[in-house]
């Protein structure tokens, strides 16, 4: 795990650039394969998982909770201009 300072820009600026396609955090790294984008990482560490499941296992109620991922992402985006991480994790 690597901390960085999100007000200071450490996410603008290598080495977490060469690293994370988006520029954004969270970035997971996997040896050499990286991803960015919660969403994205969560399905990504559902998909490797062989015991427990992040997203539920019936096709519906995985669908359901995709659709919650979605809304948040899109919904959700004038609440997180508002209220920017540094605000909430400070």
């Amino acid at each position: 795990m690597h901390y960085l300072d999100l007000s200071q820009g450490d996410h603008q600026r290598p080495p977490f650039t060469e690293i994370s396609l988006t520029h954004r955090v969270p970035t997971l790294v996997d040896g050499v394969f990286t991803l960015a984008e919660s969403s994205a990482i969560a399905e990504y560490m559902n998909d490797l998982s062989v015991g427990i499941k992040l997203f539920p296992v019936d096709i519906k109620a995985r669908a359901q909770a995709r659709q919650i991922q979605a809304w948040l992402r899109t919904d959700f985006f004038n609440l997180r201009g508002d209220r920017p991480t540094e605000t909430i994790f400070i």
